[in-house]
């Protein structure tokens, strides 16, 4: 599923995440943006996966050290995601 999200922020021009499935303080978010202002780590929950009790733990840890976290749920409105977080994503086209 953070794969597909992926390829939708790529095919939109949105800014890409500068890592993917790889650790931070401890976890392992689905995607982690480096920024000026801060990290931020996006969690891409998928119906077929039983990891809410492991991701809600790496939440609260990240955002206790200061992280930004942004979960996708199943079936988001990944254009709705990306516009509330327009510091992470990137401007929309029509809004730049």
């Amino acid at each position: 599923m953070a794969a597909q999200f992926v390829a939708w922020l790529e095919s939109r021009g949105l800014r890409l995440p500068d890592d993917a499935n790889t650790e931070a303080e401890g976890t392992w978010p689905d995607l982690l943006y480096h920024l000026p202002d801060g990290n931020a780590a996006v969690f891409v929950t998928d119906d077929g996966h039983d990891q809410a009790g492991r991701d809600e733990d790496a939440r609260d840890v990240l955002r206790d050290l200061g992280w930004s976290v942004i979960t996708i749920e199943p079936g988001a409105d990944w254009a709705a995601v990306a516009a509330r977080y327009p510091s992470v994503f990137g401007p929309q086209e029509g809004t730049r």
